[in-house]
């Protein structure tokens, strides 16, 4: 993205929030949930694409940079209510 896109990006969650106001911690564990889903749906083209990039087979895709992530969603999912 450039930087005229993230700007309007950002514009556009901007006048959301305002708008709209802070998301409750439900919804912000289903949009994690989401995340995670899709992540875990995309794992495979993930890993692939770290081997083509980087050249990481699919153990070190997974654990150099997919656990990692998975690992903090789980933090995040367990202990959002109490931020």
């Amino acid at each position: 993205m450039n930087n005229s896109k993230n700007l309007q990006v950002f514009k556009i969650q901007k006048n959301d929030y305002l708008k709209n106001g802070e998301i409750s911690v439900s919804q912000r564990i289903e949009i994690l949930l989401k995340l995670k889903k899709i992540l875990i749906d995309n794992q495979n083209e993930i890993e692939n694409a770290l081997f083509i990039d980087l050249g990481k087979s699919k153990n070190q895709a997974f654990y150099s940079e997919l656990a990692l992530v998975f690992s903090s969603l789980k933090h995040t999912i367990k202990n959002i209510s109490k931020w």
